[in-house]
């Protein structure tokens, strides 16, 4: 009857401390490389100020310019919106709402950096409201007048 080849089970030889700290060097290096890649995909100083600048125009809106418009009476918003659709509001100046938000450090970070400054007299929004005329149905067309720095 043949018998069946048996294998020869060798011991593994724990790793030394050297292919242990290699080891270690290679996975700290690759996450180091790692993270680098990802933060400076997520940082785009132009991306940044046309976001800032959008959240200014929208919070602008909705909390003063849709309110105010409306007189404070929101039973038929589209009775006085409708006008505004294809015309929009006036021009609205990137000074005028950081003077709204109060010139807060946070607010103005992104238009004015070492990486990016914008020319606050220059660079406009224009407010559109679209039916069905709630504080959040509007559109925004905007003009950034910016400079990249050079570093």
């Amino acid at each position: 009857m043949p018998t069946k080849k048996q294998k020869i089970k060798t011991p593994r030889t724990p790793f030394t401390w050297r292919e242990a700290a290699l080891i270690s060097i290679i996975v700290l290096t690759t996450s180091c490389i790692g993270i680098t890649l990802a933060a400076d995909a997520t940082f785009d100083p132009a991306r940044d100020a046309e976001q800032a600048l959008l959240d200014l125009a929208g919070d602008y809106y909705i909390e003063f310019l849709y309110p105010s418009t409306l007189n404070y009476d929101f039973r038929d918003p589209e009775a006085t919106l409708s006008e505004f659709q294809y015309a929009g509001f006036a021009t609205i100046h990137l000074h005028q709402l950081l003077l709204y938000k109060d010139n807060a450090a946070k607010v103005v970070q992104p238009f004015d950096n070492s990486y990016y400054r914008c020319n606050q007299n220059d660079s406009t929004v224009r407010i559109f409201p679209v039916a069905p005329w709630g504080p959040r149905d509007y559109r925004i067309e905007y003009n950034l007048k910016c400079t990249k720095l050079p570093r």
